[in-house]
């Protein structure tokens, strides 16, 4: 099993176009937007259209496949509508300057 950490995916989301839109209601692999899960699980993961996920994990046919190391995204906050305000808020909580572009 694939264990996802922190680091790792606040990397990924930081790399992130701060326009690309994120909806963290949408919890579902088919959905077309997606949360955060969801579109780590298709971008990095390789997951296509066929997974679910939840707070902690990613399953394919009910079966987890990977999992987040001992940590849930919902501290970055659940109400993000793009990934700057998501990147925002990850540089916020690290301590660090946001660029005056993002």
């Amino acid at each position: 099993m694939r264990t996802v950490t922190e680091t790792e995916l606040a990397e990924w989301v930081l790399k992130q176009d701060p326009c690309r839109p994120v909806n963290m209601q949408q919890n579902i692999s088919s959905q077309k937007c997606g949360c955060l899960m969801v579109q780590f699980g298709r971008d990095v993961l390789g997951f296509g259209e066929q997974f679910h996920c939840g707070v902690f994990t990613w399953a394919r046919q009910g079966t987890t496949v990977a999992e987040l190391d001992e940590f849930t995204y919902r501290k970055w906050g659940v109400r993000h509508l793009t990934f700057g305000s998501l990147q925002r808020e990850i540089r916020r909580q690290r301590g660090e300057e946001c660029p005056a572009t993002v």
